[in-house]
């Protein structure tokens, strides 16, 4: 579609826009059920990302990604598969995720970073699957009894095109974290922080800025198009930093 028109682009956030798990009066965020979000309106598509980091108000580019959204049919029934792939100074990354085309799911994930590669399958309650490392035997990930969680950036995008977000809105949702030591379930919080618009490449868009964070993690900031649900701009801070070194992926066009 073509790109909102409006005031100038976005400003990075202060250093103290990191948010807690945790409204002001301690309240903890509402869950948000996957189950809850329906995956058919999720929209096919291919979108195209620069990420640049900036110091002292110089900034370079690291990197590209692309995020390919397309539906296969395999065993007779419909699928939703999430292509995310990254590239940058240190190789790429390829994430691949599969969703149900009902319920919004995971069933499985294959991600390759470089010599690593990790396969899992998500059962109704279950995560299983295996790291594996160069020189190594594969690493077990067993959790049972662990209901749906987000996995990966892309999936979390995803998330919020379909979670009918606004201003107000504030919810938490599983994240699977995994490592070749080991891995988890955490708590995520997504709250939404205001609206207004964003400059990038693609074009300048009305959003609403959703705040991401977890229990002792820094916030991650995105800005969401209204009309689209589309995650036009991601930002955060280098760790330690505070905001003097800013790490942004700008939606560069859609194709």
């Amino acid at each position: 579609r073509p790109p909102a028109r409006g005031p100038p682009p976005a400003r990075a956030p202060p250093a103290s826009a990191s948010v807690d798990s945790a409204a002001a009066d301690g309240t903890p965020a509402p869950p948000l059920s996957l189950d809850s979000l329906d995956a058919s309106r999720l929209v096919d598509g291919r979108w195209s990302y620069v990420t640049t980091v900036t110091r002292r108000g110089a900034s370079m580019e690291l990197g590209r990604r692309t995020l390919e959204l397309a539906r296969i049919v395999e065993g007779g029934a419909t699928a939703i598969v999430l292509v995310d792939v990254t590239t940058g100074p240190a190789g790429s990354i390829r994430d691949s995720v599969f969703l149900s085309a009902g319920a919004f799911r995971p069933l499985r994930q294959h991600a390759v970073a470089g010599p690593v590669t990790m396969l899992l399958e998500f059962g109704r309650d279950s995560i299983t699957g295996s790291v594996t490392v160069p020189q190594a035997p594969p690493a077990p990930v067993s959790l049972p009894g662990t209901p749906a969680a987000v996995v990966g950036a892309g999936m979390l995008e995803s998330l919020l095109a379909l979670a009918d977000i606004g201003a107000g809105w504030r919810r938490s949702v599983p994240q699977l974290i995994v490592s070749p030591v080991g891995a988890a379930v955490v708590p995520v919080t997504l709250e939404v922080a205001g609206r207004e618009f964003a400059t990038v490449p693609a074009g300048t868009f009305d959003c609403w800025v959703v705040d991401v964070s977890a229990s002792g993690g820094l916030a991650q900031r995105l800005w969401v198009d209204v009309g689209s649900g589309r995650v036009v701009l991601v930002r955060n801070a280098a760790p330690g930093s505070g905001y003097d070194v800013l790490y942004e992926t700008a939606l560069v066009g859609e194709g």
